[in-house]
């Protein structure tokens, strides 16, 4: 190898930058949907305490530096059949969505 040859790429690290931040913002993003569904159960008497308790544990584990995946995945999973038939049933989707995104991406 010469002297002024690259090794390695010069932006190499920055991909695996540009997916950390990537994961931070889809973590953000649940942690800020996970708060609006929170404050609407907090709101409707009539909701299920088990759903606050799925809600609150998602959003506390989503608030520690690393997830348990398995954990979350089975609160997560708990949680979407929890709110099947329910008004809730769209929001819990679109957070779900948001979940496995930043579990399996």
């Amino acid at each position: 190898m010469k002297s002024d040859e690259v090794f390695f790429p010069r932006d190499w690290l920055a991909s695996e930058k540009k997916e950390e931040n990537k994961q931070a913002d889809i973590k953000r993003q649940l942690v800020i949907a996970l708060e609006e569904f929170q404050q609407k159960l907090k709101a409707n008497p009539r909701c299920q305490s088990i759903t606050v308790e799925y809600t609150k544990f998602l959003l506390d584990e989503c608030k520690q530096e690393e997830l348990r995946k398995g954990i979350f995945e089975s609160v997560m999973t708990s949680l979407t059949e929890t709110v099947k038939e329910t008004p809730y049933e769209s929001i819990v989707r679109r957070i779900s969505q948001l979940a496995w995104n930043l579990l399996y991406q």
